[in-house]
């Protein structure tokens, strides 16, 4: 979750609105900002519903490009020395042939899918990271 972000769109959005609402003088204002808003927001609930979906889409042994192709680039790539939370520590190891891993992070909520390939860029395990 970018919680930075979702609080700069809700405060954008309300005062948009309220410019809006507040009389012919403030109009122009009010669309100026509110436009960009409900544009960016709309993006991120499109990207959302995008990779959640793509994410039921993807098997184990699907290749890198065609995890690419359904979900775009990936937020990170990395190698299998980290997880949603940070460092893996002896009790998370990486699974096993894992070589990179992309992850695609939510914005609106605080969630990351994972995907882990092996040395011929076949997925070897995925996972879906949710904070309750």
């Amino acid at each position: 979750m970018n919680l930075p972000g979702v609080l700069g769109l809700l405060a954008a959005f309300s005062l948009g609105l309220f410019l809006l609402l507040l009389g012919k003088r403030t109009k122009l204002a009010g669309a100026i900002v509110l436009t960009p808003s409900l544009l960016i927001g709309s993006f991120y609930v499109w990207r959302e519903h995008r990779l959640t979906a793509g994410y039921s889409r993807i098997e184990v042994g699907v290749s890198r490009a065609q995890v690419e192709q359904l979900l775009g680039k990936p937020t990170r790539a990395a190698d299998c020395s980290t997880t949603y939370v940070g460092r893996r520590t002896d009790s998370q190891l990486p699974p096993a042939g894992c070589v990179q891993e992309y992850w695609y992070y939510l914005f609106f909520f605080p969630g990351a899918l994972e995907y882990s390939f092996d040395k011929g860029d076949r997925v070897i395990y995925k996972y879906f990271w949710q904070s309750p």
